[in-house]
């Protein structure tokens, strides 16, 4: 299964939810790290393969942004990874 499809199922569930808005999404690394320093979100949801880096760079960048502006979007940044289920 694409990328595309995956959040496109993942925009969907979240649109059921009142209190979430989707206000963006990508499937490149360099286009969501430009998103969340223009919109900063509450929260993002980053996959590990995109099309130009990984979510992991991402973080990376928004970590080194928040260190040199002080808590500008966010008191924390964090790093979670779930391993893919193997069939």
């Amino acid at each position: 299964m694409n990328s595309v499809v995956i959040r496109q199922r993942v925009k969907r569930l979240l649109a059921d939810m009142k209190e979430v808005t989707v206000i963006g999404e990508s499937g490149k690394a360099q286009e969501a790290t430009d998103a969340i320093f223009k919109q900063k979100p509450d929260v993002v949801l980053l996959d590990i393969h995109l099309l130009d880096g990984s979510g992991i760079d991402v973080l990376q960048k928004l970590e080194k942004n928040q260190a040199r502006a002080g808590s500008d979007y966010s008191d924390e940044l964090s790093l979670s990874a779930v391993p893919p289920k193997m069939p």
